[in-house]
């Protein structure tokens, strides 16, 4: 051969040319490329929280997100929307609420690794209440069925006792 070359085309394909003489007589195969795994992490989104309270009160659900790997997740955003009639009262770790959706603070977490929040509301008279926490990762997540707010474990449902004061 005179010479090779080759020219990437996106990422799976890949366009090889030759310059050969005249009288030579030559082949050109194609092979297909897969690929490189893209890092993937499995992060898990749960919380927990009273059955019931009593109106006026206030009242602490308690988030843990779980990194189960393999890469660490960077980038994960947590967010938690608000029951309708709760009122916000304090989120733990820089948790902002704007139009009933606290939102924590980006952060990462390695593999194998968890972390806490919380989150305190006040309940209204009365009504049943429904917390929802869900978080997204900048790291590609395979399952995002555990934490995308879909999941039983990421559902709160507090039952609102009236306050008798007899």
């Amino acid at each position: 051969a005179l010479g090779a070359s080759s020219t990437e085309i996106g990422t799976t394909t890949i366009t090889m040319s030759w310059s050969l003489g005249v009288s030579k007589s030559w082949a050109l195969g194609a092979v297909a490329l897969k690929p490189a795994p893209a890092l993937q992490a499995d992060v898990r989104t749960t919380q927990t929280g009273p059955s019931s309270v009593l109106a006026g009160a206030n009242y602490t659900c308690s988030i843990a997100v779980t990194n189960a790997g393999p890469a660490s997740a960077t980038n994960i955003v947590l967010t938690d929307t608000l029951p309708a009639g709760a009122a916000f009262f304090s989120a733990s770790n820089g948790g902002s609420n704007s139009n009933g959706v606290v939102t924590w603070p980006a952060f990462n977490l390695a593999n194998g690794s968890s972390t806490n929040f919380s989150l305190t509301l006040t309940a209204p008279a009365r009504g049943t209440l429904t917390t929802t926490v869900s978080s997204t990762a900048g790291t590609y997540d395979l399952d995002s069925s555990n934490n995308d707010g879909s999941a039983a474990g990421a559902v709160v449902v507090t039952a609102v006792r009236p306050f008798d004061a007899s």
